[in-house]
């Protein structure tokens, strides 16, 4: 029973090391995607997918983010969870869902970021935005 305990706890401690270095990898992303809008960077560490090989709808999105929010600014530190996913023939895969929340000039939103690692480093597989409703604490009575 004692060594059933070690291996679950070793393993959250496993699993949580990698989360944290998910949220630490959404961070640069939202830093690098949204608030410095750099492109270079978005197609440097965005999974590459045979249904968009030039990266149209990608650069279609970046586009349109910068239209639509303006300046991005304060955003909060990633959290979320990691999932440890097996493929056949033994292959482990670790995927992270990770949100966040930051203020533009558009208003405050909400980031999503989908994270694939195979071991060596973190990509991005999906990533978006939405607007948060407006509290009602910042305007007043």
């Amino acid at each position: 029973m004692c060594n059933v305990a070690a291996v679950a706890v070793g393993f959250w401690f496993f699993l949580e090391q990698h989360r944290r270095d998910a949220c630490h990898f959404a961070d640069d992303a939202g830093q690098h995607i949204y608030v410095d809008q750099d492109r270079d960077w978005a197609f440097a560490h965005v999974l590459k997918k045979s249904d968009d090989p030039y990266g149209s709808r990608l650069d279609y999105f970046l586009r349109y983010t910068k239209s639509s929010l303006g300046s991005v600014r304060e955003i909060s530190p990633a959290n979320g969870v990691v999932r440890l996913q097996f493929h056949f023939p033994w292959k482990f895969e670790y995927k992270a869902l990770l949100r966040s929340r930051a203020e533009s000039t558009g208003g405050p939103m909400a980031l999503r970021f989908v994270l694939l690692s195979s071991g060596d480093r973190w990509e991005i597989e999906h990533f978006s935005w939405d607007y948060l409703p407006i509290s009602n604490e910042a305007s007043g009575p």
